[in-house]
């Protein structure tokens, strides 16, 4: 671009973008408590989804028998009182329910915050767009000091927006895509759990294995229940408590970087003589 020293080329928007994209791939694989947990948590799940077919022909019998079981009608034919099953199931209804609230609300604060930073870089561009118009004059009609200005300016706006975006907007998107798998794996320790009870009746009855075999089968399935159970537990407690701090902690992130900018902007302006009849006071920081 003439008339701009080649020091203060501003960042092209690949580069914004590239900035952007390794900041997002280097954040989602840093360590960061239930997070953490979630990746364990999909692996098992993938590989409880992944299992042999003739294990899951086998789970999905005995999991429709146990379902048809435990229902209501069913019961109430043979006399049966409410199961705990039965309980749990509403307790995951619920459950549900509210989760589902808490990512609706966590989505809409997260897409203004997505707002605010893609309009910062919109700003960024605009400067970068009156720089480029008045380093394209001729040389005696461009302003140098306002060419440094606007740069730093661009810049600004380009790095205080992208971080955002990377560092908060990203890994919060990220957290709320897990928290939306919650149902379905709300559903698959549901089913873990009836598949623990047919994996019990199944070795009381059965005689085509020997004992040792069936009480193997038994303790896996008993494993891959507990192991689903706790880490569901964490993510819960996680959830639970996370809106309320989540949300103040990154406000404040979003808050602090958005004060700097300004604070930043301020002082360019001040010290850059860009526009003399212009009287801006210092910021106090």
């Amino acid at each position: 671009m003439e008339g701009i020293p080649s020091s203060l080329h501003i960042r092209s928007e690949e580069g914004v973008l590239a900035l952007v994209e390794n900041s997002k791939h280097h954040l989602l694989l840093a360590p960061n408590g239930a997070m953490e947990r979630w990746v364990q948590l999909e692996r098992f799940v993938q590989e409880f989804q992944n299992r042999p077919l003739s294990e899951r022909i086998r789970d999905k019998r005995r999991l429709a028998i146990q379902k048809w079981i435990h229902s209501a009608p069913v019961r109430a034919v043979f006399g049966k009182a409410q199961t705990v099953t039965q309980s749990q199931r509403k307790q995951l209804d619920v459950s549900k329910r509210n989760h589902t609230a808490l990512v609706k609300d966590m989505r809409e604060l997260v897409d203004h915050v997505k707002t605010l930073a893609t309009t910062t870089i919109d700003m960024g561009y605009v400067w970068t767009a009156l720089v480029e118009a008045d380093a394209s004059a001729l040389v005696e009609q461009s302003h140098v000091e306002f060419l440094k200005m606007g740069q730093g300016m661009a810049n600004l706006c380009l790095s205080t927006g992208t971080q955002i975006l990377a560092t908060i907007v990203m890994p919060l998107e990220a957290k709320l895509d897990k928290l939306a798998q919650l149902h379905t794996l709300l559903d698959v320790e549901d089913e873990m759990r009836l598949l623990v009870v047919a994996a019990a009746r199944k070795l009381e009855r059965a005689t085509d294995k020997t004992i040792f075999d069936r009480q193997n089968e038994l303790k896996q399935a008993q494993l891959r229940a507990t192991r689903m159970t706790t880490d569901l537990q964490v993510i819960l407690e996680w959830t639970d408590t996370m809106r309320p701090e989540l949300i103040r902690h990154e406000m404040n992130r979003v808050m602090k970087l958005l004060h700097e900018m300004c604070a930043s902007a301020r002082n360019l302006l001040v010290d850059s003589n860009a526009f003399p009849s212009l009287q801006i006071e210092a910021m106090d920081t």
